[in-house]
């Protein structure tokens, strides 16, 4: 075993663990340090995905990351954090690839490894429990956006965020314009109470697009 796939290994167990006797995913005092670092690794991988196509041996999506999400998908920070993992675990390979399929032989097989756990990751997500955690915090967040919409006068977030629900769209598309819209929501938010607390009422905004 190299180093660095005694490193993502160890990365991979520092998470936390599933125990079957109360079906609950137990988080690492650390694990929102752990996840950040599983991003980090990613974002150094080499031209030919190698560390993404080993967190792909090591299913880590299916064993910790999805049981993690719907453990913990109350916490903002960690969820937030492991939305953006899954978004970059379930990128497709021709976006991986710059949208063409490799003519070398080697390459070509690392392009259908991910394939193949795209394909695994897809079965991992075919969870009634999983979307129903995500369909709980998406109504938050369109909840945010009608406040957004009340403060600002825009409807212009709104198409952004049906975009979560369009059929034409992939995994990663729905999970990223998700995580996006998480993100300029909360970030902007707190902000934009204040000033509705200083200046005027909520019922005093008219929806205008």
């Amino acid at each position: 075993m190299s180093l660095l796939s005694a490193e993502l290994t160890a990365t991979c167990n520092a998470l936390g663990y599933y125990d079957e006797k109360t079906k609950k995913y137990y988080a690492d005092e650390n694990t929102l340090e752990t996840v950040k670092d599983l991003i980090r690794y990613l974002r150094k991988d080499d031209e030919n995905h190698d560390i993404r196509r080993q967190l792909g041996e090591t299913k880590v999506l299916q064993t910790d990351l999805l049981p993690l999400l719907k453990s913990y998908w109350e916490e903002t920070e960690l969820f937030d954090v492991l939305i953006k993992l899954l978004v970059n675990l379930t990128t497709p390979p021709l976006i991986l690839w710059h949208e063409e399929v490799p003519s070398d032989k080697t390459v070509r097989n690392y392009f259908i490894q991910v394939e193949d756990h795209l394909r695994s990751y897809k079965i991992a997500f075919a969870d009634g429990a999983l979307w129903a955690v995500l369909s709980s915090r998406l109504s938050k967040i369109l909840e945010t956006v009608v406040l957004y919409l009340a403060l600002n006068s825009s409807w212009t977030c709104v198409s952004v965020s049906l975009k979560c629900f369009g059929t034409s769209y992939s995994l990663a598309e729905d999970l990223y314009t998700y995580c996006s819209l998480l993100n300029s929501m909360y970030d902007q938010i707190p902000h934009r109470l204040t000033c509705l607390y200083n200046k005027t009422e909520l019922n005093s905004f008219s929806f205008v697009g």
